[in-house]
């Protein structure tokens, strides 16, 4: 493949057609795109409408100059297609990461985005944190890191979940002293979590899928935590501008 590729970038190579790059060229080679799939049946101001919408995102994920990622990883654009009883030609582009949540969370989704009131930093950052482990505190799970349960009566009757629950809080309320204000995690939280991080100001996420965790990874540039401890270092908090509840064709994004 990598031999491929070094040839149609030599001079060897005589199957190259020179291409005009502006932006009425892009246009057409979109609108011709649409035009050949089988669901178009889309009139031509509406072709025209979602044509522009794709060639911003794409125009908007091209490197800057000096730039060695494939995509700006700060900033991404999603289309969302208007299906239903919505006019396709309602489509818009979202600029930032689109996560979509399930309707038990803590956040009540009818609050205005305004009245979100949200931690921030002295920069006016949201500082992240981002954990692939289980905060449910299920025994079933495993034990956090550096947990020893030791007790004169039987295991049976100790209490391993409250006590896990316990360590985990601590290590939450740790990080949010570190000035966290969104905690993002992979699988699940137990309520107890959730309801002292809200309490704190600060979003809490879970059962994010592993493409969401990449995709806040790469959009906050922190890392992904796999232990608990008392002592991470600050280098792998990551930082979000914003966060904004949307509700777009009944499902709902954001906290």
């Amino acid at each position: 493949m990598l031999q491929v590729a070094a040839y149609l970038g030599s001079s060897d190579c005589v199957c190259k057609l020179e291409l005009p790059m502006s932006s009425v060229w892009l246009m057409t080679l979109v609108r011709c795109m649409l035009c050949t799939r089988p669901i178009s049946g889309l009139d031509k101001m509406t072709q025209d409408r979602i044509a522009s919408l794709l060639l911003q995102a794409f125009l908007h994920i091209v490197p800057a100059p000096g730039e060695t990622h494939t995509f700006s990883s700060k900033l991404q654009f999603h289309l969302h297609p208007m299906v239903g009883n919505s006019a396709a030609g309602d489509s818009s582009l979202v600029r930032g990461l689109l996560v979509e949540v399930q309707d038990n969370s803590p956040w009540d989704h009818h609050r205005c985005p305004e009245q979100l009131v949200l931690k921030r930093d002295p920069n006016g950052k949201i500082v992240t944190a981002l954990f692939d482990i289980s905060m449910a505190g299920d025994p079933s799970d495993g034990y956090p890191d550096g947990l020893h349960l030791e007790s004169d009566v039987p295991l049976g009757l100790v209490d391993v979940e409250g006590v896990m629950v316990g360590r985990i809080l601590e290590m939450v309320e740790y990080v949010v002293r570190q000035g966290v204000g969104f905690v993002g995690c992979q699988k699940c939280v137990h309520r107890r979590v959730k309801s002292y991080c809200e309490g704190q100001g600060v979003v809490m996420l879970d059962r994010l899928s592993s493409v969401y965790m990449n995709a806040v990874k790469n959009v906050t540039g922190g890392e992904v935590i796999s232990s608990f401890s008392l002592n991470y270092p600050s280098s792998w908090w990551g930082a979000l501008n914003s966060i904004t509840p949307m509700v777009i064709q009944d499902k709902r994004y954001g906290p």
